[in-house]
């Protein structure tokens, strides 16, 4: 009984909890975060959200040539994952 139960709790326990901070100049903490269940999923969010704020949020300082990141933390504030982006609009000759 008690070995079934052990891995009941197993199954049932919280999951992972990452958080997907900004560097840009300033940063942004991410206070939130997201449960995921495995670093395949941890590396799917974190495209996805640097995807949607490249597309939807980015100004003019985007193409300033400076790099910006998001660096995905878990919850003992240990790096997990950094993303790297740098746009330059280049004059036309």
């Amino acid at each position: 009984m008690r070995d079934m139960r052990s891995r009941l709790q197993a199954r049932t326990a919280a999951m992972p909890r990452y958080f997907f901070h900004i560097k840009d100049g300033k940063d942004i903490r991410d206070e939130d975060g997201a449960d995921l269940p495995d670093m395949e999923s941890v590396r799917r969010c974190a495209v996805k959200t640097a995807g949607d704020m490249l597309s939807h949020g980015a100004g003019a300082e985007l193409w300033s040539g400076h790099e910006w990141r998001m660096i995905v933390t878990n919850e003992a504030g240990q790096e997990v994952l950094v993303l790297r982006f740098a746009a330059e609009q280049k004059r036309a000759a």
